[in-house]
């Protein structure tokens, strides 16, 4: 079974912890409702659900799970980031992983 969006975060999260990373969460609390009924701290679309730091890589994270697709503004952010040399990863646990070059072999 898939994990919700929510419960990948939450893994992410607490593995990116377990070996000394930092995570700072976007769009997930409690914050004001914006149009089409998602929460959010930060009003601007697009913006990754995930900011990271893990020994000397700052990246952010765009979770997603199951057939999760990206939206046009979450591509177009992810784009602009890529072009100024900040590393955006797509996907879940295995890709961050992989990102950080500690995936199993």
């Amino acid at each position: 079974m898939t994990r919700s969006h929510k419960e990948e975060v939450q893994g992410i999260r607490q593995g990116l912890a377990a070996i000394g990373g930092t995570v700072w969460v976007t769009h997930q609390g409690s914050g004001p409702r914006r149009a089409g009924g998602r929460r959010g701290l930060w009003g601007s679309s697009g913006i990754p659900d995930l900011i990271c730091r893990w020994r000397d890589k700052f990246f952010f994270i765009e979770v997603k799970v199951g057939k999760d697709r990206l939206r046009p503004a979450q591509a177009e952010f992810i784009e602009a980031a890529r072009e100024c040399g900040v590393d955006v990863v797509v996907g879940g646990m295995t890709d961050v992983l992989a990102y950080l070059g500690l995936a199993s072999r």
